[in-house]
């Protein structure tokens, strides 16, 4: 299965679309920001995992990724694992992983699998508007 992920920009009506296609700015210095519309589980996690890998391997500046995950409906088992390769990953790259708008279902699947311990590397936004809020402060430092 080929899922579709894009990664995501603002777009002037405020919506988040495709960054390419729309030729739109990046939400955020050093951020890849992709959404997938599928479930992630056994037949998208490998290509959600490829897609984020293949991009911090592309693009040395990226240090932080945000899903924008309300249209994951459901993940299974594999989808569980990929979430925490992926925040392993980036942590070893001193990146934060921003999930937002998790699914209360998704979000007690990883919970109960305890894929949400905070570590200062995963930082967990109820909505869009929330996470696109925090993206547009400047960085403290």
């Amino acid at each position: 299965m080929h899922p579709r992920i894009i990664e995501v920009g603002e777009h002037a009506d405020g919506s988040l679309r495709d960054r390419h296609l729309w030729q739109l700015p990046v939400l955020a210095p050093h951020l890849l920001a992709l959404r997938m519309d599928a479930e992630l589980d056994f037949a998208s996690a490998a290509s959600l995992e490829r897609r984020i890998t293949s991009e911090l391997q592309k693009r040395p500046d990226l240090r932080d990724v945000c899903v924008f995950a309300s249209p994951i409906n459901r993940i299974d088992i594999t989808g569980v694992e990929t979430f925490q390769r992926l925040h392993s990953q980036i942590r070893k790259q001193g990146g934060t992983l921003i999930v937002s708008g998790l699914k209360l279902p998704v979000e007690q699947r990883l919970g109960r699998a305890g894929a949400l311990a905070m570590d200062g590397h995963l930082k967990l936004y109820r909505t869009d508007t929330e996470t696109l809020a925090i993206l547009r402060k400047p960085a403290e430092g």
